[in-house]
């Protein structure tokens, strides 16, 4: 919880004109490559119950601030806990619009198979930070 709080104050801070955020999460990768299974599902439960906070806060926040924000969740590879090490297998992706309406699809998962089926589609991860600048020059 201490990354999240950290990215919280990052971007809570005007005064800085941060307009972008990134948070890493090295653990649930690390547990893949140990071939740890239950480790990984403990540390994907933590990391749910932190996305939670993240996002209740930057709702919080985009109200008090008046500003508008793009939340993005997904991974930077797949690391499959039976391999033990990282595949070209597809990564799930969604964006949220926080002080703003992004549209919404029918993905009630976040996991590969049905992220794919989103109004995204599967896509390079060359095309991401396009993607992003497209979205985030509407507002």
């Amino acid at each position: 919880m201490a990354k999240a709080c950290y990215f919280l104050d990052n971007i809570k801070d005007t005064v800085s004109g941060y307009n972008f955020g990134f948070l890493h999460i090295k653990a649930v990768d690390d547990a893949a490559h140990d071939r740890d299974a239950d480790l990984r599902v403990a540390l994907l439960e933590r990391v749910d119950r932190m996305l939670d906070y993240l996002a209740k806060e930057i709702e919080i926040l985009a109200n008090i601030q008046e500003r508008k924000f793009l939340m993005v969740l997904t991974g930077d590879h797949t690391t499959p806990v039976a391999l033990g090490d990282h595949s070209c297998d597809p990564v799930p992706f969604v964006i949220h619009g926080v002080g703003f309406d992004l549209g919404a699809d029918n993905v009630k998962e976040f996991d590969e198979l049905s992220c794919s089926l989103g109004s995204l589609g599967r896509f390079r991860g060359s095309e991401v930070m396009p993607l992003l600048k497209t979205i985030s020059s509407s507002f």
